[in-house]
Parts: C-alpha cells; structure tokens; sequence
C-alpha cells in the first residue's frame, strides 16, 4: 500500500502525509477531500462595466500573479464560475465569459477551436491513463462531479447558451461535449464543453461577445474536488481534416470531441499560449464554489489580471 503526499495549502506546516495503512483507494480518495480548505467569499463590491453586466466580485485576488496570458489576445476579458448543486444529488458547472475589446476570439487561428471547462484533481487514482485506472470500478465517482462511464452519456446534461439563457445553435458554433478522456491522467477528470469555431460567437447588443456554458451530471462520492479552469486551444481535425496529422483528407466529420484536438503533434501559430488558465491549480480551491477572473480591470487595456472567490447565486 503507498504512501499518499500531497501539499499543504498552509505551506508552513509542509505536506501533508495520509494513511498508509491498509485502508482502501475509496477512503484514501475521502481522506484527501476531507483535508482540502475550505473558502469563504467576502462582500461584494461592482466597479465594473455595464456593458458585460453587474459584477458580484467579493474579496481581494489571493494572489497578484496573472492566471492568464496576457500576451494571447483570444482570451476572454473576463470569466465567471458558477460550481454548485442547485438539486441533491446533481452538480452544476456553469462558465460565462466575455470578451471585451480589445480581446476577441478573432484572434483565434481559424482552424484551431476552444475547449473550456475545469479539471477535478484526485490524487487518489492510480494508473499509466484512462480508462486503466484504480480502483477500477468507480475512479470516475471519486470525485465532486462525477462521470457515468466513457462515453458521450457520462454526464446528465450539457449546453451552450447566451448569458441570459438563449439558446446559440450548436452547428454555427460547432459545439460539443468533451467526453472523450483517453488521454487524461488517471487522477484527473475533466468537465469541458468544447466550440470549434469560436470566431462565430455572436456580439451581444453592447459589441461584447458572450457565451455560457452548462455542465450537469451526478454527485460523485466526495464532497470536494482540488480543480484547475482553463481554455485549451485545440486543432479542429473534425473540419479539416485534409491539415490533419492524422485523419484522411476527408470527408468533412463535424466537430466531436473523437476528432477536435488529434493533431496533438501539430504545432500551435500563436498569437499567445494555447492554453489559457482562469483558476490554477497552485490557488487550491475546490469544488463546489464560484468565481471570476478580470483579465484587464474594465479599462480595455491589457493589465495585471485578478482571480476572486465570490459568492455563489
């Protein structure tokens, strides 16, 4: 049986070191959601643009070091978190952002799409990779949100709208849910909703571009999740398949989370990093709470970004 290690939010006390005795991977797995901190939002304050709508911020940043790339001008300016569980038993995973000029998803290389969503971190499940894990039977349950399998399925429900709720047309967008893992490590389990043509997102009355995407799927078996939240730029293979590494040059196969992304060898043109973060792993929150990310402070002018914890709705 090994020895678990994982850090310690409270650095000065050093890492924490966890049973190991001869309890299972399922109590090792709630022992470790068991010692994650936990978080409370302070009042809230709105000194931000009306234009994208009343902020509910709360708190300072916890720490003044940028979780997004400034330097990656098809970043949202801002991006709301919404992690809750409006009905026992079932989660929700909720993401609004938008884009402000001068940031834009023009800035997108028109072949290349946008998943976005969070990474739950268990270091519980061991394993080389999904679907090879342990303990095999229920690692995709061993954590805030769960997964019902592989497949497609594996979540109750998901969907991409405005931020007041309208529907957007998937096929315009070519949206899709992320279910395909079989390159995720063992402890992580994703939660993503992925648009292949992200330039196609339509500008609210304001001139802003505004997308929210839902996540809903069961309660897994611990009450909270270590997690990351980020923007992955991936090579849309699905509609290209002819500038792919790896398809054959058609047909045209519509964007699937089977297809988006395989080119994994396939170099990215910039401008920026491909993969953008709104909350990382190193600010250890967990799952269930809320956030935002403020990538240039209202101003329009790129400048020093800010994560906060705020109060849920």
């Amino acid at each position: 049986m090994v020895a678990f290690v994982v850090a310690n939010p409270d650095a000065s006390a050093g890492p924490v070191a966890l049973s190991n005795t001869t309890q299972s991977l399922e109590e090792t797995a709630a022992e470790l959601a068991t010692g994650v901190p936990s978080h409370t939002a302070s009042p809230a304050h709105t000194d931000f643009p009306a234009v994208f709508g009343a902020s509910n911020v709360a708190g300072e940043a916890r720490q003044q070091i940028s979780p997004l790339d400034v330097t990656a001008p098809w970043g949202p300016a801002r991006t709301f978190m919404y992690a809750t569980e409006p009905t026992a038993g079932v989660t929700e995973i909720k993401t609004i952002r938008g884009w402000l000029p001068p940031y834009s998803t023009d800035g997108m290389p028109a072949t290349w799409g946008l998943e976005i969503g969070v990474r739950q971190i268990n270091p519980a499940i061991l394993g080389p990779g999904r679907p090879t894990c342990l303990p095999q039977n229920n690692f995709r349950d061993l954590y805030w949100a769960a997964r019902n399998g592989a497949g497609p399925d594996s979540i109750n429900s998901w969907s991409v709208t405005t931020s007041n709720g309208t529907p957007i047309d998937h096929d315009t967008i070519g949206a899709y849910y992320d279910w395909n893992t079989a390159s995720d490590e063992c402890q992580d389990q994703t939660m993503s909703v992925g648009i292949a043509f992200p330039a196609n997102i339509s500008e609210n009355s304001a001139g802003v571009q505004v997308v929210k995407t839902t996540i809903r799927t069961d309660r897994g078996s611990v009450d909270s999740s270590w997690f990351e939240g980020g923007y992955d730029a991936v090579f849309n293979d699905c509609s290209f398949p002819a500038q792919s590494d790896v398809l054959p040059p058609a047909p045209d196969y519509g964007p699937s989370s089977w297809c988006m992304g395989l080119s994994t060898a396939k170099p990215w043109p910039g401008p920026g990093t491909d993969y953008l973060l709104f909350v990382n792993e190193g600010r250890n929150l967990t799952l269930p709470t809320c956030t935002e990310t403020i990538q240039d402070k209202g101003t329009g002018t790129p400048g020093l970004p800010a994560v906060y914890e705020i109060s849920c709705p």
